[in-house]
């Protein structure tokens, strides 16, 4: 069992379950960690268990990483050896780190076009700006999404008012058909 110190109060941690012993530093070979193993070793060998592979298709240091990180309970245990298994796991995208595209044409358009009331050229156009900005690997301008926007809530507009014209044609029809 080891103590920790915090603050006015100690703490008793339980002594750590080692299924399989560590191996011997002197032994390692130089330039691998001080736990013994290399975080590619690991990697590979948590692959093979994520993707069960036969433990026998690895190179020696590699199963010797598998034995391991069996005995400690992986793959619901993944925190054990920290930062070599998280080198195994693909790393998520941050999309909010990716610059914001230049207003080019595409945007300018979309914007413009919707303004002036035509709808479906907006759409279209800053449609085809935000994915050329994805296919860059950058965030859509703010023009753009503008042009995008009022695109869809002028098509949208558009649309009521037709539908309220046509339902005026109709009741004016059907008032005169019934001579009122």
């Amino acid at each position: 069992m080891s103590t920790y110190q915090h603050g006015d109060e100690t703490i008793v941690m339980p002594p750590a379950r080692a299924a399989v012993p560590p191996p011997d530093p002197s032994s390692a070979p130089p330039g691998t960690p001080p736990n013994g193993f290399d975080p590619d070793d690991v990697q590979e060998a948590a692959l093979a268990i994520d993707y069960g592979a036969p433990r026998n298709t690895l190179p020696p240091s590699a199963q010797q990483a598998y034995d391991r990180l069996r005995a400690s309970g992986y793959p619901h245990n993944k925190a054990v050896y920290g930062d070599a298994v998280k080198a195994a796991a693909p790393a998520k995208e941050d999309r909010s780190k990716w610059p914001v595209a230049i207003a080019d044409g595409m945007a300018v358009g979309a914007l413009i076009t919707s303004l002036f009331g035509f709808s479906v050229v907006g759409i279209i156009l800053g449609a085809i700006h935000m994915s050329n900005a994805h296919k860059k690997r950058e965030r859509a301008s703010a023009v753009g999404c503008w042009g995008l926007g009022l695109g869809v809530a002028g098509l949208a507009a558009e649309v009521i008012i037709v539908i309220l014209f046509i339902a005026a044609l109709a009741s004016i029809g059907s008032a005169a058909s019934t001579g009122y």
